[in-house]
């Protein structure tokens, strides 16, 4: 299914940090969820990566993180826009 990055600008007292997770799904089922985290003020990425699982139903995904119970986001294209990937209406762009 391939590699879908969503970024994440949030202004706090102080700081602006921003949050990038990324979605690489594998055929098969197989996934990982990576979230890398950087503040402003800190001036380094916090890294935390995520294997997973995932299986389409419907109009749905189920996702398990870390051999975990499995969550349900609805899954949709943007305008039809096949790099433009909505979970639970987050925008995710495909990167590869």
């Amino acid at each position: 299914m391939g590699t879908w990055q969503n970024v994440l600008l949030v202004t706090v007292v102080n700081d602006v940090q921003r949050i990038t997770t990324t979605f690489r799904f594998d055929t098969g089922g197989s996934c990982l969820k990576t979230v890398e985290s950087f503040s402003a003020v800190e001036g380094f990425p916090r890294i935390h990566r995520h294997d997973c699982r995932y299986q389409l139903d419907g109009t749905d995904i189920l996702i398990a993180l870390d051999g975990g119970t499995p969550e349900r986001f609805s899954i949709s294209f943007d305008d039809f826009n096949r790099n433009r990937l909505l979970l639970d209406g987050v925008l995710f762009t495909r990167v590869a």
